[in-house]
């Protein structure tokens, strides 16, 4: 019956165009493909609160969504990270990599401490499956900022075959931080 319903849900999300529905399915077994920690380092500018994430999979992580959770269960922190709209290596979290988001600055840094276990709630590898009950709804902004950042560079790179690096450079010199 597993199997029947899981063909259903592919099926539906092949003629939606929505592979988010297969997202639920893969939840339901399995270790998480991260281990994901909020953590406290002391630095010279004080207190810096940073996101460890390891990911302990076999598949290139493209985003993820964690959730801090009070003691009634409810998700009070929710921390969303796309490496896909990254440009080269950082675009991807690979299988064993470790890394501390925002980078934490080392100069000075007292070692970080482990202050919550955040659990995962939707994790997009970069082949297109998922993993995660996405309870949050997230699949949805995520998949559409990492189209948004495709097009860009799509137009991007239109434009630097079409009118040359100076029109690129204008581009990026007038463009408005959103």
């Amino acid at each position: 019956m597993q199997a029947h319903i899981f063909r259903l849900l592919a099926t539906a999300a092949a003629l939606t165009g929505s592979f988010t529905a297969l997202a639920a399915q893969a939840a339901a077994g399995g270790q998480p493909p991260l281990e994901v920690e909020r953590v406290i380092i002391q630095s010279p500018e004080g207190e810096r609160h940073l996101w460890r994430v390891k990911n302990v999979s076999q598949k290139d992580v493209s985003a993820f969504v964690a959730c801090i959770h009070n003691e009634k269960g409810l998700c009070v922190h929710m921390h969303t990270t796309i490496y896909a709209t990254r440009p080269g290596p950082s675009g991807r979290l690979r299988p064993g990599e470790t890394r501390e988001e925002p980078p934490p600055k080392l100069a000075g840094a007292a070692p970080a401490k482990a202050v919550a276990r955040p659990t995962l709630d939707y994790v997009l590898f970069a082949d297109g499956s998922a993993w995660g009950p996405d309870s949050r709804g997230q699949s949805h902004v995520i998949r559409a900022a990492i189209a948004a950042a495709r097009g860009t560079l799509a137009w991007l790179k239109r434009v630097l075959d079409t009118q040359g690096i100076n029109a690129v450079v204008e581009i990026l010199n007038t463009a408005q931080e959103p």
